[in-house]
């Protein structure tokens, strides 16, 4: 049997609920509850993609950056077995 997952931690704050530590400030894209569910999820991976390429071309991240940051998107996508613009 094997279990579905439905919630993961949110990589936005990375489970803080925080939009950062120093900051009471909840997080924007888990509204302080630290889990997103997969619809949210799955859109915090697509605009992480589009981000990293996108600030790659800009100069606004280096190639290194934009490899973590698709890596990132790309276990978010693998957690709920789905490819990164699948609908």
């Amino acid at each position: 049997m094997t279990a579905k997952v439905v919630a993961i931690k949110c990589p936005s704050c990375k489970g803080t609920g925080k939009f950062s530590l120093a900051d009471e400030m909840k997080c924007m894209w888990c509204n302080g509850k630290k889990k997103l569910r997969r619809a949210d999820a799955l859109r915090f991976a697509r605009q992480t993609t589009m981000l990293a390429t996108g600030g790659y071309i800009c100069g606004d991240h280096d190639w290194n950056d934009r490899k973590e940051m698709l890596q990132e998107a790309d276990a978010i996508c693998a957690a709920f077995k789905v490819e990164i613009f699948d609908k």
